[in-house]
């Protein structure tokens, strides 16, 4: 159990560094904390006037 644990903690970590990632190169940066990511994503994803394309919303939509 804490094995499987081990690794969903490290693939939602892995995930949420990728998405950090994309906006960062966007000049966009957000806290570490999942929490703080994920109050920030409908916004992110909404606003037309940020740098992101739509195919790179759709990406990190599905992320």
């Amino acid at each position: 159990m804490h094995r499987i644990r081990d690794r969903l903690v490290a693939r939602r970590t892995a995930v949420i560094d990728r998405i950090r990632a994309f906006l960062l190169e966007r000049g966009m940066v957000f806290a570490q904390k999942p929490a703080k990511l994920k109050a920030a994503m409908a916004d992110v994803l909404e606003n037309a006037h940020n740098a992101l394309t739509p195919m790179m919303r759709n990406m990190i939509g599905i992320l």
